[in-house]
């Protein structure tokens, strides 16, 4: 009864209503109890303590105005006051930098803290321990509580100095928080604080310091720790996130625009100025004629390189379309390993040895060679390995070498391509394969290239089954290794390529199309000449049109072989051409069964089929084609 009596007289209601606050506090955060962050959890910790300390604090005032409790019991509950909110005011400051750092890499700081704080912590106990038998922070004279020297020190100074630490940090930390949680973690030490002081005023008349950690926890549940809240935060960082993938993802873009400028303008620089040098020496009546026809085809053959280099670039934009659409695809057919690379070894020791490096190939002959697989793309992936070995590369070596390993039906050849360049940083090496992206700008700036070569080679490898590593020393030269499965169509080895050579190539014959009428539909003057100079070279008769209604005049009157039409054309395109000419198979019946031909710049993969299955085409062939593409098609049509 002395107990209650006391309650209901004295200064306790701010410690009753601070446990009540605490005690909601924890239902609360029990129904919210799906939130599991480390900062909650900390809370959580420094809520539980807080309760004990404002119990302990209760239980130690009450127990000062009961005479008949021992000495020792009231000792006791005060250390124990004091020991809680010590550690109260400890937490607290944990949770401030936990919340503000939150998950940035604090391990060495965090271990210095924990050592520091353990320090302080043990030193703390350490004196309320002493106290029993050398009472310097309070003892008990009679009835009465007498304070000691260290009271102030141990009852308030050492946690104000912990909060205290904690608004130091709240301020030097304030570009790291939004307002809400800089308004929110600063009342929390400051009320805490304010708390302190007026207890401390009123001679522990009033027990405040409880209620005021109780405000503060409210204060923490409500603004920074509700699910609301922390689902805005988790949004809010999404979207930061997002805003920096797409801002990074602009830069590379941007970039590689850059990039693509630069390579295209350089061949196509080329091809216009070799142009115009052809065009000056043809006319230039003070060279003699053979002169003439020399530099001519000097720069003939120029242009063409240009020309071809910027094809490439093209190619490589067109596949990294693909890659991104995810219409990339590879076409398998039988070819023999070891005609692949003679073809490498040709075209990149020329390369090579125009820098002064010296290239090496070595081929394990006991390999299968005759395999099945796509021989443009794994031409493709190797060419753009060695390119870049050979660019990187100022001087010594780059070496091409094949071993393997067959596994019933297939066999893994093991590619790899080695230099003596300049290598890789190591904080490069995640980035390599990116689209859009060239690592080491300011050390490779100087070196053409579209960046996306290495992009291309992953994805193919993907979609082949295979894969790729890199090994590389910065400043001393990489390896890259594609693990490349083929399926085995033969037992012919690599180092039987001779005889595969003489089944798999046959000798190119000079196609003759004399006595074929061919007609040649395509609204560009230039595309008309390209077409009709390959045919007359094949000795055929060639007839042009200019538009889709100019050739249905020509295709209801007259009888052609075959016709090549192109798909675009303003007014009238090639599709609705053919689809007139099938529509009225009596009107043109002349033409009724004569191979007409889709050209057409568009050469992503599976138009052709598009062409052939849904437009109805005969065949397709894309823009830009050779002399070559010509006579490979038509040697499929004329009999």
């Amino acid at each position: 009864m002395k107990v209650l009596e006391l309650i209901l007289s004295g200064g306790y209601y701010f410690s009753i209503a601070a446990i009540g606050f605490i005690i909601l506090f924890f239902i609360v955060t029990g129904v919210n109890g799906d939130v599991r962050s480390r900062t909650r959890k900390m809370m959580n910790h420094t809520a539980l303590i807080a309760l004990f300390g404002c119990l302990a604090e209760m239980a130690s005032t009450i127990a000062n105005n009961i005479d008949e409790i021992p000495v020792p019991v009231k000792t006791i509950l005060f250390s124990a006051n004091m020991s809680l909110m010590f550690l109260c005011s400890m937490y607290f400051v944990r949770y401030t930098y936990a919340f503000i750092l939150k998950d940035q890499d604090t391990s060495e700081r965090g271990r210095k803290y924990t050592y520091i704080s353990g320090m302080i912590v043990v030193a703390f106990h350490m004196i309320l321990i002493g106290n029993f038998f050398y009472p310097i922070i309070f003892f008990y004279d009679g009835p009465d509580v007498c304070l000691g020297p260290l009271y102030i020190l141990m009852g308030y100074l050492a946690p104000a100095f912990y909060l205290l630490i904690g608004v130091v940090g709240i301020f030097t930390q304030q570009k790291k928080l939004s307002r809400r949680e800089f308004h929110a973690l600063l009342s929390i030490h400051l009320i805490v604080l304010l708390g302190a002081f007026l207890q401390a005023i009123l001679d522990d008349e009033v027990l405040l310091v409880s209620y005021s950690i109780a405000m503060g926890l409210y204060i923490v549940n409500s603004f920074l720790e509700s699910k609301d809240y922390l689902r805005l935060v988790e949004t809010n960082i999404m979207l930061e996130d997002a805003e920096q993938r797409a801002n990074a993802a602009n830069r590379s873009k941007s970039a590689f625009l850059s990039t693509m400028s630069h390579e295209i303008r350089t061949p196509m620089n080329a091809v216009l100025g070799l142009n115009e040098m052809t065009r000056m020496t043809l006319t230039d009546d003070t060279l003699p004629e053979p002169e003439r026809i020399e530099k001519s085809l000097e720069y003939s053959e120029s242009i063409k390189g240009a020309g071809e280099t910027l094809l490439y670039v093209i190619n490589d934009i067109l596949d990294i379309s693909k890659i991104e659409s995810g219409k990339l695809d590879v076409v398998t057919a039988p070819y023999h390993m070891k005609t692949l690379l003679e073809e490498l070894n040709s075209v990149f020791s020329y390369q090579a040895e125009a820098k002064g490096l010296m290239y090496i190939c070595h081929i394990d002959g006991d390999l299968p060679g005759y395999v099945e697989g796509d021989k443009l793309r794994v031409r493709q992936i190797i060419t753009n390995l060695i390119n870049n070995a050979i660019k990187y590369t100022k001087s010594g070596t780059v070496s091409l070498d094949v071993s393997g390993v067959v596994k019933g039906e297939e066999v893994r050849y093991d590619i790899s391509v080695t230099d003596t360049g300049i290598g890789i940083k190591p904080e490069s090496l995640p980035h390599l394969f990116d689209v859009f992206s060239r690592v080491d700008d300011s050390e490779t700036h100087y070196i053409e290239g579209t960046g996306l070569g290495l992009a291309i080679v992953k994805n193919l490898l993907g979609l082949m089954g295979g894969d790729v590593e890199v090994e590389s020393t910065y400043g001393k030269g990489s390896t890259f290794i594609i693990h490349l499965p083929q399926k085995i169509l033969s037992g012919e080895k690599i180092s039987e390529y001779s005889k595969a050579q003489d089944k798999a190539q046959e000798k190119a014959v000079e196609f003759s199309a004399a006595g074929f009428l061919i007609l040649i539909v395509d609204d560009n003057a230039m595309n008309r000449a390209v077409a009709k100079n390959f045919l007359e070279k094949m000795h055929a008769d060639v007839e042009t049109a200019t538009s889709g209604p100019e050739a249905l005049e020509m295709i209801r009157g007259k009888k052609y072989d075959v016709v090549l039409l192109d798909h675009m054309m303003p007014d009238m395109g090639g599709d609705e051409v053919l689809h007139i000419i099938r529509e009225h198979p009596d009107e043109f019946v002349a033409n009724s069964d004569t191979p007409i031909i889709a050209l057409t710049a568009n050469a992503q993969t599976g138009l052709r089929e598009k062409y052939i299955n849904e437009y109805g085409f005969t065949d397709y062939m894309a823009k830009p084609f050779r002399y070559q593409d010509m006579v490979a098609l038509l040697r499929a049509y004329l009999k």
